[in-house]
């Protein structure tokens, strides 16, 4: 019996972990809790066509097949208590998610945003000896006239990666200003 539990707990574990991994950035968080909201204020059968067509439009989200796929009430159209935590959990692990905010002067691709969380994740784990398990959500800001590079912003910490900022620092990491005066 206790075994079974265990499974059941693993299960709803990575069913969490799955949807929260394809949510990424803070525009699907947000699309995601706008969407759990709707789904718990109902009771009993609903039409979750009708949900999705009420939050989203005709446009689906990318990360709304993983949801479906690991929310089995969502197939059928009945939210089990087993569901009903799952979303929660999942709205919880967004809450407590750190923020990785990127300011850009383009829309990133969805490998930049997998970049991105992949090597904070690392430096986050490395920070804390390696038994430090994160969760990150991308809040990315485009600005039109910005400078090629990013700014992130990240725990209190700036990490300035404008390509004129580079050049400057070299610059002057070189000495070339003196040496060529």
């Amino acid at each position: 019996m206790a075994e079974l539990r265990k499974t059941k707990q693993k299960i709803k574990e990575d069913a969490e972990q799955i949807v929260f991994n394809s949510l990424k950035t803070k525009r699907n968080a947000n699309q995601f809790i706008l969407l759990s909201g709707a789904l718990l204020r109902r009771s009993g059968e609903m039409d979750i066509a009708k949900v999705l067509t009420d939050v989203f439009g005709e446009i689906r989200p990318s990360w709304m097949e993983d949801l479906i796929k690991n929310v089995p009430g969502l197939q059928t159209g009945i939210l089990s208590d087993s569901d009903i935590n799952i979303l929660k959990a999942i709205r919880h692990r967004i809450n407590d998610a750190i923020e990785v905010k990127v300011d850009m002067s383009f829309e990133p691709s969805e490998y930049f945003i997998d970049s991105v969380i992949n090597i904070m994740k690392d430096v986050l784990k490395g920070a804390n000896k390696g038994s430090y398990n994160v969760d990150l959500i991308v809040d990315v800001n485009v600005k039109e006239d910005f400078e090629p590079g990013a700014i992130f912003y990240v725990n209190g910490h700036v990490i300035d990666l404008r390509v004129r900022n580079k050049v400057i620092n070299y610059l002057y990491s070189q000495d070339v200003v003196n040496r060529y005066l």
